[in-house]
Parts: structure tokens; sequence; C-alpha cells
């Protein structure tokens, strides 16, 4: 070959689109064209004396001596085998490796000739395709906890159960270590469902209700102690504190606890965010249809059951005394002076007085009595598990408690009138009957105005 051949076929070598590289079959580095040598930031004599395996990052070593080096070995070449180079800065340069062992003719020793093409670009597209696909299967995971979710809240008929179902579902959307929802009320922060693994109340817990944002406490960076200690006896590294916050209020709250450090992100509090909407939303419909059925079977003034509840109760007590062999009784009570505080105080006096009244009386009755009002300034008690004088004694004290004067009214003497009837595990009587008789009962007592309860049994 002339000398001009030469050096044609040399700038050829050297200025190739790709790496090439000859190397002896054990790696030791023969040549390198310049086209590697600066995607490797190396100069001419950074090669001498170097192996193929000492220019790749660790994993690209593993991947060479487990994968590389035995295919060429047993077929005499490879194909597009993925390593990474490490380069004179610092960074990883991606790349795929096709090789082939060969013996020139006439000469006993065989070399290795490697082509080398950057895989960048394929790299960060596959890295994009791998990183789209995982947002895609992430967000259909999301879509299928939310309508789970959705369908098992949904069917709950009380907070218990709303709150049951959104801890199996925090819990599988989060893969957490325990889940507890707990409900704020009038009387303060009561569980509602789920399991807490942690003792006494947490700091992180106490800020998110007042602040209503989201809070996340790791243990390793607690600084409140009392915390930090609760959340090692309880073998949590991560709780997670998200307020259930309604229109205007906040409900609730549910707490995530993870054992090992679980870093939260936007897409985590998103869909839990979604999660406690849904809780939310069926919290506030229980409440209402409570709202709707309460009104429904009570009293608007006084709070108590009206007659429609009075009924049901009478039967249901009617019905456990006669499976336990035991009397139960009907009181009715009358206001005696009602008419007068309207006449002398208005109407608005009078409702309160039959508000007095309704507290006054829940007070003197057992927790499982009944306490309705049926009408204008008439209450009836029922009263199950109790004989004569049990029932008498319940009656005066009805009495004695409407004595007491009111606020709304000065002046007037309130006072009632009350009627009780006894019934017998063998008695025949219907309810209405019962209600006669009290009723009557309660008749003779205001028309003797003995202060005695009247009585038929």
């Amino acid at each position: 070959m002339s000398e001009r051949a030469e050096s044609t076929e040399d700038s050829r070598y050297h200025q190739a689109p790709c790496g090439l590289m000859s190397t002896s079959i054990d790696g030791a580095i023969l040549g390198m064209n310049s086209t590697l040598r600066e995607w490797l930031g190396l100069a001419p004599d950074d090669v001498a004396n170097r192996t193929f395996s000492s220019l790749l990052t660790a994993s690209g070593q593993l991947f060479y001596d487990t994968r590389y080096l035995p295919v060429l070995r047993l077929r005499g070449a490879v194909s597009e085998v993925a390593l990474t180079f490490a380069r004179s800065d610092g960074s990883e340069l991606p790349v795929f490796v096709s090789a082939r062992w060969v013996t020139a003719a006439g000469e006993s020793s065989s070399d290795v000739h490697v082509a080398v093409f950057d895989a960048r670009e394929r790299r960060d597209y596959e890295r994009e395709l791998l990183a789209a696909r995982r947002a895609a299967e992430s967000s259909a995971a999301r879509v299928q906890v939310l309508q789970e979710a959705g369908v098992a809240i949904g069917d709950a008929r009380t907070a218990a159960e709303t709150g049951g179902a959104l801890v199996d579902a925090v819990r599988r959307a989060f893969d957490a270590t325990a889940v507890s929802v707990s409900s704020l009320g009038t009387t303060g922060v009561e569980p509602l469902a789920g399991e807490r693994r942690v003792d006494g109340w947490l700091a992180a817990e106490s800020a998110a209700l007042d602040t209503g944002a989201l809070e996340v406490a790791h243990v390793a960076d607690e600084r409140d102690p009392s915390t930090a200690v609760a959340l090692r006896r309880g073998r949590v590294e991560t709780v997670v504190v998200a307020p259930l916050v309604g229109d205007a209020e906040t409900l609730g709250i549910t707490t995530i606890c993870f054992g090992r450090r679980r870093d939260w992100s936007d897409q985590d509090g998103e869909l839990l965010q979604a999660l406690g909407r849904l809780a939310v939303n069926a919290l506030d419909r229980i409440a209402l249809h409570e709202q709707l059925r309460h009104g429904a079977t009570h009293d608007q003034l006084t709070g108590l059951a009206n007659r429609r509840l009075l009924a049901d109760a009478v039967d249901e007590v009617a019905r456990r005394s006669r499976d336990a062999h035991e009397p139960f009784a009907v009181i009715v009570v009358d206001l005696n002076a009602f008419k007068q505080v309207n006449d002398r105080h208005g109407h608005l006096a009078g409702d309160a007085v039959l508000q007095a009244a309704a507290v006054r009386l829940r007070a003197v009755v057992r927790d499982h009595d009944v306490v309705a009002r049926i009408g204008g300034d008439e209450f009836v008690i029922v009263c199950g598990g109790v004989d004569l004088a049990g029932a008498e004694l319940i009656a005066e004290r009805a009495q004695r408690a409407l004595a007491e004067s009111v606020e709304a009214a000065p002046g007037v003497e309130l006072g009632a009138s009350v009627g009780v009837a006894l019934c017998a595990p063998n008695d025949t009587r219907t309810t209405a009957e019962l209600f006669r008789d009290a009723d009557a009962a309660m008749y003779r007592a205001k028309t003797r105005a003995t202060g005695r309860p009247g009585r038929t049994s």
C-alpha cells in the first residue's frame, strides 16, 4: 500500500463517527482512534499500558467480565453489548460495544477489533420511555385506588364504616404499616377506625388540626422529644398526618405510620387528599341523613322524641319486657300553669319553659328510659324493667324537678300533674290503651290537686 493510501486509511480510522479500538483477547489496549479518545477525554499517552476494563465504571466492569468476555471467547464475537465508560472528568458514557476476534493471515497472534457507539441519546430515550411507562402505571394504580375507595366509602352508612373504608384504602395505596382515622367532635378528638402504632397524641397531629395542612415527621429529624420517643416505641420511622377538612371546619385526621423511612411526594399528597375528600363527602352525607332522620323522629323545640319515635320505643320496650318477664311503665306529665306563662310572658318564654322542662325530665330518668314531647305542654316517659314503686319514684322526681321556678317565667309557679300506667308481663292492653290509662291517671291527679302522681295498674 502506498504512503498516501496508508495516510488516507489512518485518517478514516481516527475520524470515524464511532469509537474504534483494538485489544488483545485479555483486554490489553493495542490501539484507539481519536474519536473514542475524545469521548473519554484521554490523550494518546493515556491509553498506554491500559486495559479495556480499566476504562469502565464498576458496573461496566462487572458486565465486561460476566457478559462481554465469556461470549467473545465462546463465539468469537459480541454484538451491541451495553457497557459504561468512566470519562476523565468523572462523568459516565453509556455505549454499545460490538467486537470480533480476528486472526490476520500469516500471523499466529489474534487481536480483538472493537467498535464503540455512543448510547447516550438512546439511553435518555429509554429512560424517558421507562419514566413515562411508570408514570402511566402509577396513574392507573391511583385511579384504581380511587375507584375502589369510592365504592367502599360510598357504601358506608355510618361514620365508623366510612373511617374503616378510608383506613383500608390508605393502607393499600401507600403500603402503610398502620393507619388510623380520628374524628373531631364537641368533646375533642376520638378514635374512629384503624390501628394506632404510637401511644399518646403526636405533635404532628396537633399541628395538622391547628393548621389544616398535611404534616410529615421522620423520627430521625423529630425535634419534639415526646414525639420521637413515641415513634421509636411504636417502631415507626415516618408518620404522615392529613386533616379531613370539610367546607367550614376540620372533621378529623388520618394518621399514617411507616415502619421504614418514607419520603412523601406531591403525588402522594394529591392521592391522600383525594381519598380524604371522598371520606369528607361521605361524612357530610351521613351527617345530613342523620339530621333528617333526627328531625323526623324528634321534637324540633326540645330535642325529645316525638310521637313517631315514641310509638316505636314503646313497642321495643314492651317486646324486651315480655322477653324478660318484667313490667314496664308509661308516665304522662302535663305542665299545670303553662297557659299563664304564655299569657304573662309571651310564647318565646313558653318555648324556653318547654326546653327547660325537657332538660329537667332527662335529668331525672335513667339513661335507657325514653322521654318524649307529644304536643303542647304534655310529655311522656317510658321506663322498662320497673315495678309500680319504681315508676312512682321516677314520677315523683319529675314532679319535684318541674316544681322549681324557671328563669324565663318569673312569678309563675309551674308544677306538673303526672299519671302512671304499669304494664305487667301478662298484660293484654294495647299501646293506645296504656297511653289512655296513663293520661286518665294524670287527669285524676290534676283534678285532685294532691301533688302526688295518679296511677293505674
